[in-house]
């Protein structure tokens, strides 16, 4: 059905930008620990 595709491609994004900043946060957090963590130590 045309409903559930278009409630779907609504709703993916809006998952996907409530999701997609935490992980990339994280991952970015976790390289900079490192890398200062490598570079200090």
């Amino acid at each position: 059905p045309r409903e559930l595709f278009i409630s779907i491609s609504i709703f993916l994004p809006v998952i996907g930008i409530g999701l997609y900043p935490d992980f990339v946060f994280s991952l970015s957090v976790d390289k900079v620990e490192t890398l200062i963590s490598n570079f200090f130590l």
